[in-house]
């Protein structure tokens, strides 16, 4: 069983490396954007069929130039992301196998896995990788059509008088920094690539956890299960599977047979289902919306009737409610501050390749104003999570390899890193 906190703070490397990857695409797309729109000759209407070509040549250069750097980048992604499925694999099992050894039934296994577990690790980490693949090709041609979008809305401002061009720049300066890297999901859904990130690397790990704890269960002949529980569970008005906080930290009973790992049911399986209730039908199991499903940060164990403990308090309800909102508003101006560090960088990368004093005095005020909003919610967050008693996670506010994190000076102030 791996903890809540455990399957919270796993995945914080990871959107801190996908927030680089979302810098990085935002200033490629203002660096080409700028080369297109930083010769006023070319915006006269007789060129335009040029105009066309040589937009979308750049374009070109600009999806090639992201998905190199995608691929350069998610080598390192995939090295963490390979480690963090490991080492939750090890720590799960180790779980396990003290409730079997309490019980007398098997020893542990330490730190080595058979090869059927970590054949269970490899398939959930390739399909992680494959998911992480997709939304990466994704960003990329997201931000190709970001780009000449952009660049065709300030061609036609300009043709038609509805604005000067170093405003027509600046507009399509703020088009890019507000919506490159994003993923585009084939519903039409919009995510960023942290929140992407996050929930394809979270639910994964979630996920092989409770294939190895299931496995072992249907070797060991047990046939119940206990959820984790933590405040702030995931609480709506809808019932169960979808209301996480009406499942979490009780016992249930699971049909091994039904899910494949059992060919027949024992006198171990029967005294289980009259005892507790069925498991994949009240918790969701194998749904997007249930236990290990989409960003979900509870997980499953072993329980042996007589033997195993729950020590998961019973949660107020009020308590948990308030508990979640907290974490919710907590999470949300983490990546509020991510978000304006980005524009933050991308208006200055804009600011920087302007060539008249016009357009840069107009990408100023917008770098000015980005740089602002950083450090009044870098301080926010500060006096929010002293006023609510909550833990400032500060490498969630770092965009790139928080390994290799320099710190901004005009921010320490605001959030008081220089107390940590």
């Amino acid at each position: 069983m791996l903890t809540p906190e455990y399957l919270q703070e796993i995945t914080d490397k990871s959107e801190s490396l996908a927030a680089g990857l979302k810098e990085y695409i935002i200033k490629r797309i203002v660096r080409s954007i700028m080369v297109r729109l930083q010769r006023g000759e070319e915006f006269k209407l007789s060129q335009t069929n040029m105009w066309n070509i040589q937009t979308l040549q750049e374009s070109d250069s600009l999806l090639a130039d992201i998905m190199k750097e995608i691929k350069k980048q998610t080598a390192e992604s995939n090295k963490v992301v390979k480690k963090a499925f490991k080492d939750a694999g090890i720590t799960a099992l180790r779980y396990e196998d003290a409730e079997y050894e309490a019980a007398g039934l098997a020893a542990a296994i330490g730190t080595k896995m058979s090869p059927e577990y970590i054949r269970i690790l490899e398939r959930n980490y390739e399909a992680t990788k494959g998911e992480l693949k997709n939304l990466t090709g994704t960003i990329a041609k997201a931000a190709q059509v970001t780009f000449i979008d952009a660049c065709d809305e300030a061609l036609f401002k300009v043709q038609t008088g509805t604005c000067s061009r170093s405003q027509a720049v600046k507009e399509a300066i703020d088009k890019a920094v507000k919506e490159g890297g994003t993923v585009i999901y084939p519903s039409g859904h919009k995510d960023t690539v942290e929140t992407a990130t996050l929930r394809a690397v979270r639910t994964g790990i979630a996920k092989a956890a409770g294939d190895m704890a299931l496995k072992r269960m249907a070797e060991m002949d047990v046939w119940a299960v206990l959820t984790s529980a933590h405040v702030g569970a995931r609480s709506t008005p809808i019932s169960e599977p979808a209301n996480h906080e009406s499942w979490q930290g009780q016992v249930f009973y699971v049909d091994l047979v039904k899910l494949g790992l059992a060919k027949e049911y024992t006198k171990e399986a029967e005294k289980a289902r009259n005892l507790h209730p069925d498991f994949i039908e009240k918790t969701g199991y194998g749904t997007g919306e249930g236990i290990l499903g989409w960003n979900c940060r509870h997980s499953i164990g072993t329980w042996i009737d007589g033997v195993s403990k729950n020590n998961y308090e019973k949660i107020d309800t009020e308590e948990n409610k308030k508990a979640y909102d907290l974490q919710q508003a907590q999470r949300k101006l983490e990546r509020t501050i991510r978000k304006w560090k980005i524009q933050k960088n991308g208006y200055k990368e804009a600011m920087d390749k302007a060539e008249d004093d016009e357009t840069r005095e107009a990408l100023d005020a917008q770098h000015q104003k980005a740089k602002e909003k950083v450090v009044y919610y870098n301080k926010k967050y500060g006096q929010f999570c002293e006023e609510n008693d909550l833990k400032p996670q500060y490498d969630r506010l770092y965009v790139g390899d928080p390994s290799k994190k320099v710190i901004d000076k005009s921010e320490v102030k605001a959030y008081n890193m220089d107390k940590r």
